[in-house]
């Protein structure tokens, strides 16, 4: 009966093991893989070995915090190497759209990687992932690319930050949450206030004549042939009105005694 052979003992790396900013693993690492390991072993090593990958990129636009493919890479290009293993495109398939935007054309791409994962003595596994990606310039292929690549390594590495809060809303949310609830109380309780400490409008006088009929009267007086602002016909027009004290200037007539007036001049 052949010997068992015995497995190395595989100890996690932490997340204080390595730096994600170069990639630089601290801790005196070295893959114990026989070199006559399978590349499917090896990739298991390297799953092992991976260290928790905070959430360091912000989305500036929408506020959320996001892992990015390139502090994944840093870490596992090293861990890679150690491991002996190497990730190719094998075919690259895309579909490309283009969408009218408010500036200038969106394009759209999406696009099917089969990927293969070779390891030292050559042998392979292979996998398949989607990516898809907008641009208004000419970067959505290489965008779709990148995603692509990205749900390559997420699943089948488990990448993660070990601080993840499964089943709640993360702290963040929360506290953004209760910011926005508060901003809205206090705009409310400052749009109230400034509403209480308006003025009363003034009370409005008597609506003036408009424009329009003024010009109207003095069109009616010219063809009558009086003046224009000063004609005894229109004092008596106003006066017969109930207004004795008019002056006989046309801006002071109320747009009431404007109206009569003209039909008046009309007759």
């Amino acid at each position: 009966m052949p010997a068992k052979t015995e497995q190395p003992t595989m100890v996690p790396l932490k997340a204080s093991d390595v730096d994600t900013a170069t990639g630089e693993i601290f801790a005196s690492t070295s893959c114990e893989l026989d070199t006559d390991a399978s590349v499917a072993l090896r990739w298991l090593w390297v799953q092992e070995h991976l260290p928790g990958i905070p959430k360091g990129s912000l989305n500036e636009k929408q506020g959320f915090k996001y892992r990015s493919i390139d502090a994944v890479l840093i870490v596992v290009h090293r861990l890679f190497a150690l491991a002996g293993v190497f990730v190719l495109p094998a075919r690259q398939q895309a579909t490309c759209v283009e969408w009218p935007g408010r500036n200038s054309a969106i394009h759209v791409t999406r696009i099917t990687v089969d990927w293969q994962i070779y390891g030292a003595k050559g042998d392979w596994i292979t996998g398949q992932t989607l990516g898809e990606a907008a641009d208004t310039f000419d970067k959505a292929t290489s965008k779709a690319q990148t995603a692509a690549f990205k749900y390559l390594l997420w699943p089948s590495l488990s990448v993660a930050d070990n601080d993840d809060n499964d089943g709640q809303t993360p702290e963040e949310t929360q506290n953004r949450s209760r910011l926005s609830r508060e901003a809205v109380s206090e705009g409310a309780e400052a749009l109230r206030d400034r509403v209480a400490g308006m003025d009363a409008p003034a009370p409005s006088g008597p609506e003036r004549a408009t424009q329009p009929q003024i010009n109207k009267i003095r069109m009616c007086l010219r063809d009558n042939g009086n003046l224009p602002e000063e004609g005894s016909d229109v004092v008596q027009a106003v006066n017969s009105f109930g207004d004795p004290g008019w002056q006989g200037s046309l801006s002071k007539l109320e747009k009431w005694q404007a109206s009569r007036l003209i039909d008046h001049l009309n007759q």
